[in-house]
């Protein structure tokens, strides 16, 4: 059935007292026939479908035939008692990734210790000269107790250097960040700048918007990498985790990956997700992703809105899909703190987008199991 609702809860609410099992929602492309935009309410704990492209614009005019007005979602409801199959067919049904499951390790404690447990479960064929990724702008990561974090996590993988990328590129720009780091007490190691010298086209194999991405250059000097992530609030993807560490924070600069208008457009995150997919694809099962839930607000760190924070521990996984998906599932469990308005502002700005075109890209899976280290 299709409703004339003011939002995807609504949907929900009036299936369940209907008495119906609601096992996950059809987001259809709204606007212009031509238009192939997605507009994804919010909606935390249930699966996302999405329409293929070409067949929203005839599945909606045959609903304005029939005159249905539809304003935001069409729910997809399966009932056992209908006959539509055992529980396993309709577990089947709620993704087309439900085998295999990938694993997301997890701790409630976010603490060195921890850390360093939640990685060694993850931390499958990290060889040879290892990047480590860590995020510059993180004002928790600049912290004492950040930079304890970040140092051991650094200390427990072997032969590993510390990475990170500038706005602007190159020598002069090296040099401040590295005294920057320095002051901040983040001396421990070595730090390559890797977009010192600039960055390189890496192709991008049957891209649609873009054919290659402008990755920092140094980055094709490491035989893996380990992806350290603040999961943040933030303003144009919703979120900010593994993915946009990997598709922006990993770029010779942000303008292939914005595009030419910064927006909250489907294409942005298609971009994202494109420019970071070159780069899993080229470090293949040498890459590990390591998110830390540390003082999560709803916006960036950079303007915390009068928005309670909450830590709720560290992940780490061989998969950028399902991490970026346990992080947003916890967050968004946080009924009475920073999860209600994160989950609201991930939903205006198309943010369950990120992971549902990462998943159509091959990149991972949405189904995980959580395993909790400290049990």
């Amino acid at each position: 059935n299709c409703f004339n609702v003011s939002s995807s809860q609504s949907v929900v609410r009036l299936a369940r007292s209907c008495k119906l099992e609601v096992v996950g929602m059809i987001y259809l492309p709204l606007g212009t026939e031509k238009s192939g935009k997605f507009f994804l309410p919010y909606q935390a704990d249930l699966p996302l479908f999405s329409v293929p492209n070409g067949k929203s614009a005839t599945l909606r005019r045959m609903l304005m035939k029939r005159k249905i007005v539809l304003t935001v979602a069409m729910l997809f409801v399966i009932m056992g008692v209908c006959g539509c199959g055992s529980t396993k067919e309709k577990e089947k049904a709620v993704s087309d990734q439900s085998t295999p499951t990938a694993v997301v390790y997890y701790s409630k404690k976010l603490t060195p210790e921890s850390i360093k447990k939640v990685y060694a479960r993850a931390n499958k064929d990290i060889t040879g000269k290892v990047a480590l990724k860590f995020h510059r702008d993180d004002k928790y990561t600049e912290t004492p107790e950040g930079i304890a974090l970040l140092k051991a996590l650094q200390q427990s993988i072997p032969n590993s250097t510390l990475v990170e990328t500038s706005f602007g590129g190159g020598r002069a720009e090296e040099q401040e960040m590295l005294a920057r780091f320095k002051g901040q007490g983040i001396d421990f190691c070595n730090i390559d700048v890797l977009n010192a010298d600039g960055g390189v086209a890496w192709p991008i194999k049957n891209g649609r918007l873009l054919k290659e991405a402008q990755v920092a250059k140094n980055l094709g000097n490491y035989d893996s990498l380990v992806v350290y992530a603040p999961f943040r609030g933030q303003a144009y993807p919703g979120y900010g985790g593994a993915l946009t560490n990997v598709g922006v924070g990993l770029q010779d600069g942000k303008g292939l990956v914005h595009g030419p208008v910064l927006n909250k457009e489907p294409d942005f995150f298609e971009r994202i997700a494109e420019a970071a997919k070159v780069i899993t694809d080229h470090f293949g099962s040498h890459i590990t992703y390591v998110t830390a839930l540390n003082q999560v607000v709803v916006n960036c760190e950079c303007n915390m809105n009068g928005t309670e924070p909450v830590t709720l521990g560290v992940l780490a996984s061989k998969d950028i899909v399902a991490i970026d998906k346990a992080a947003l599932d916890l967050v968004f469990q946080q009924k009475q703190h920073a999860g209600h308005d994160l989950q609201k502002k991930v939903g205006t700005r198309l943010g369950l987008y990120q992971l549902e075109f990462m998943r159509k890209l091959g990149m991972g899976n949405i189904n995980y199991k959580l395993v909790d280290v400290d049990e």
